[in-house]
């Protein structure tokens, strides 16, 4: 997205939230009531422990913290066709700032600017910034415990080198007459019922249409015809997340990506990623002159703005 893009983008948030000033507390305000058994499935209404999120929340990272609550953007809607207008998907975003300097961001769900609040809530990600160091929670449930350990990052320890044993063999005398196997003592193998295949037409044959064709980075890059840059998520800007993001996209016959899942990276930047790699379009694959279906990675770099 370049430049001007991000200033249009960034604009017309504005203006939606200056246009309806209330929406942002109400967006808040849902989500400060919602119980936790609403975020979190593993939770059953019945248990003790479920009560509103925001009496949670403040619960897990102590009264000596300070928490804010804000809306704020969220990423694109899925599956948003190319060339149509950009639906500014609204999250709330909770920060806790604890007394070690260690910050807590849940990004919740709850609609667009443009339709309002609408759907139920989800939970976008948890995430836990300790000394420029990002961890991330699967759940809520997971959160407390995570607080409770020190999440410091250790190095693993180096492998030390083990040097060859040496095995000094016995003196062996050898035989008189040793064996020795020729062409002609070998023993025959069975024959082969049946006629050989024929290979001279091997090349002919084309992969089957469900199981993609792997090819490499550098072949995707090469068949690159439009590429979109993916979005820097204002939440991650805030939280200083940087690192590389893999996606691996399916690629149709006609050079559409019709899959993109991310493998690995930071995971506040692997949805952005994922919506930017299925806007991508690439040259048809050609094995024998027939369109395939591929298969490979694409790696996102996200640097520090």
């Amino acid at each position: 997205m370049c430049p001007l893009e991000i200033a249009i983008t960034v604009g017309l948030l504005i203006g939606y939230v200056q246009q309806n000033p209330a929406l942002e507390n109400q967006a808040i305000s849902r989500v400060q009531q919602l119980y936790i058994s609403q975020l979190d499935s593993s939770i059953k209404e019945e248990d003790r422990q479920d009560r509103p999120f925001a009496v949670w929340l403040n619960q897990v990272v102590g009264p000596r913290a300070g928490v804010t609550w804000q809306l704020t953007d969220c990423g694109e809607q899925s599956g948003s066709s190319p060339g149509s207008e950009r639906e500014i998907q609204a999250c709330v975003e909770t920060t806790a700032l604890l007394p070690d300097d260690r910050k807590v961001v849940v990004l919740t769900w709850v609609g667009s600017f443009k339709q309002g609040l609408f759907g139920k809530p989800k939970i976008q990600f948890i995430v836990v910034e300790s000394r420029g160091e990002i961890f991330e929670a699967a759940r809520l449930l997971d959160l407390p415990e995570l607080l409770r350990i020190p999440l410091v990052r250790t190095r693993p320890k180096p492998v030390q080198k083990m040097l060859p044993k040496i095995v000094v063999l016995p003196a062996t005398t050898p035989k008189k007459y040793p064996l020795i196997f020729s062409a002609t003592n070998m023993p025959v193998p069975h024959r082969v019922q049946g006629s050989l295949p024929n290979l001279s037409n091997i090349d002919q044959v084309s992969p089957p249409r469900s199981e993609p064709r792997r090819v490499s980075e550098g072949v995707l890059m090469g068949n690159v015809l439009s590429k979109v840059v993916p979005n820097y998520p204002p939440f991650a800007k805030q939280l200083r997340v940087v690192g590389d993001v893999k996606v691996e996209v399916t690629i149709a016959e006609d050079g559409r990506v019709i899959e993109a899942k991310a493998i690995s990276g930071p995971f506040p930047l692997r949805h952005t990623a994922e919506e930017a790699a299925r806007k991508w379009v690439f040259k048809p694959t050609l094995l024998n002159s027939m369109p395939v279906r591929t298969q490979g990675v694409l790696t996102f770099i996200f640097t520090r703005p």
